[in-house]
């Protein structure tokens, strides 16, 4: 049986919940029967919500020590990151010299690197300058020292403008079996700084791979009632996505919010629409934001008569609860963009509102790229126009779009097999078998 290592997972994320769950198909269906341990940065919320996994933290916090902003400090935690990787290169099993430079926590998780037989760094959008690149890649850096087979699943990643993420980035991606990227953009980032591109593929967001052929024949006879939809609505906390200082930017996430509260008007006044706020980030209290304090912070301000008809569900879903879930809904209002894959996924139509250029990416390939507003141009005005678009477009958009849906599932799934076939490259150049022993105490 194969043992696939997930590098990177958030699963306390509903989002990233979605995409290990259709990681772990695609790649079941690629490499044959699998064994899946995960490196997650809460890993109690991991065990709880994939108990048939192996679970240890990220190796980068676990490295990265003592935390603290003096001199000492910063050439204690570098010299720590060095000696680990020594200790990879010379591991031998866990037996080897290697053992004797790392603490025991350590040597648990470069035993559990040097056990996997495949290592896939996880997909989604952490490969950016909002987070550490040294961090997020660090365990990818430890793998490629232990010689396993390396894989980046379908990423959204850069622009890359500081010079020390270009060259982790270049140095890094340079040495892995394969790259799979969800969008031409974020190929293009990576041609702009020079790093190695002929191991690279854009392939879609793994998540439509969860899509049936239900869904497209749902999403391509769709009609929205003039009165009386369900509509849903997936709002997120966006500060950290506009420019500006701390007070311009959460100013800025206040006016976005009365524009979704506009728009939410709209749909009960002018649509007589009922609207219920759902999104994958919620009902985690261990993780770090919950997407319903967001909602009810909008349903808040919203007219009587508006909130009369508006709800705010702030319970967790699993992938499977959300897909049940938002294919209920007549349309699908989603801030994130998983919410957003995840209606398509169920076949419900979508408009969708950008944080970041992978929803304009995504939702292009499926030939909705005109109905997306960026959070930058939301406002009352833009949001409601979008809304019209999709109403008096969908009878045009529906077809062609559940036809791209079903394209994008299939290509989804094939990536299992790129998988597979980068995997037994990499056996064929020569490269040691894994190592199964475990690490000493």
């Amino acid at each position: 049986m194969t043992r696939v290592l997930y590098l990177g997972t958030v699963v306390s994320n509903g989002g990233d919940a979605a995409i290990q769950r259709a990681q772990m198909a695609v790649l079941d269906a690629g490499l044959g029967r699998t064994t899946t341990a995960l490196h997650d940065n809460l890993p109690p919320v991991a065990r709880r919500l994939f108990p048939g996994c192996d679970v240890l933290p990220a190796t980068y916090p676990v490295v990265d020590r003592p935390a603290g902003s003096s001199l000492v400090r910063r050439v204690v935690r570098r010299a720590n990151k060095e000696r680990v990787r020594l200790a990879a290169r010379v591991w031998g099993g866990g037996r080897g010299p290697g053992r004797l430079l790392v603490t025991r926590a350590e040597a648990a998780q470069l035993s559990s690197i040097a056990s996997a037989d495949v290592v896939a760094y996880t997909g989604g959008t952490s490969l950016i300058e909002k987070y550490s690149v040294e961090g997020k890649l660090y365990e990818v850096d430890l793998a490629l020292a232990l010689g396993r087979p390396v894989v980046l699943l379908p990423q959204s990643l850069g622009p890359f403008r500081v010079e020390k993420n270009r060259r982790v980035v270049r140095d890094v991606l340079g040495r892995v079996d394969a790259v799979f990227l969800r969008d031409e953009r974020s190929l293009r980032f990576l041609e702009e700084i020079g790093a190695r591109t002929d191991h690279v593929r854009v392939v879609p967001d793994i998540v439509f791979a969860l899509h049936t052929a239900a869904a497209s024949e749902r999403l391509a006879a769709a009609e929205i009632p003039a009165q009386g939809a369900k509509v849903a609505v997936s709002i997120r906390d966006c500060r950290a996505f506009f420019e500006g200082s701390p007070e311009e930017r959460a100013d800025r996430d206040e006016a976005f919010r009365d524009a979704v509260a506009a728009l939410v008007t709209a749909l009960v006044r002018d649509h007589g629409a009922d609207v219920t706020f759902v999104s994958t980030c919620q009902g985690v209290p261990e993780y770090w934001t919950d997407d319903s304090v967001v909602a009810r912070a909008v349903a808040d301000r919203l007219p009587d008569d508006v909130a009369a008809r508006t709800r705010v569900d702030d319970a967790f879903h699993d992938t499977d609860e959300l897909l049940a879930l938002l294919g209920s809904f007549d349309l699908l209002v989603a801030t994130r963009l998983h919410a957003a894959i995840l209606g398509l996924d169920a076949g419900t139509p979508v408009l969708p509102i950008a944080y970041e250029f992978k929803t304009e990416e995504v939702m292009g390939q499926l030939g909705l790229g005109d109905l997306v507003v960026t959070i930058d141009d939301a406002t009352p005005t833009t949001l409601t126009a979008a809304l019209d678009r999709l109403l008096t477009g969908l009878p045009t958009l529906r077809v062609p779009a559940a036809t791209a849906l079903s394209a994008v599932g299939d290509e989804a799934r094939r990536t299992g097999d790129l998988v597979a076939d980068a995997v037994r490259a990499h056996g064929a150049a020569g490269t040691s078998p894994r190592t199964t022993a475990p690490a000493p105490a």
